[in-house]
């Protein structure tokens, strides 16, 4: 294995610790509970509740590149929406100077 093989390797291995660790250090889990708390209060309804949320915001959030190996790895077109939500995505990316 060569120097910049191995280099690319260890800084692969650190970028995913520090996002695994990133939901530890951010100030994040209190609005989780407190929303998923919210959800399981709604009863049934809170399914429903957490769909309407969790979905547009997985889709919308992910990068386009995520998107567009979906639709090319399944053939286009076989995802309904992929190629919109890669679209939605990449405009979002965009905007936020990604």
């Amino acid at each position: 294995m060569s120097r910049a093989s191995l280099f690319r390797l260890v800084a692969v291995a650190a970028v995913l610790v520090a996002l695994a660790a990133l939901p530890f250090v951010l100030p994040v889990q209190e609005p989780i509970r407190a929303f998923l708390d919210w959800v399981h209060g709604l009863g049934a309804w809170g399914l429903v509740a957490l769909a309407l949320f969790w979905i547009p915001a997985a889709v919308l959030l992910t990068p386009k590149l995520v998107h567009q190996r979906v639709n090319d790895g399944l053939g286009t077109g076989v995802i309904p929406g992929g190629e919109c939500a890669a679209d939605v995505s990449a405009q979002l990316e965009h905007e936020r100077g990604l």
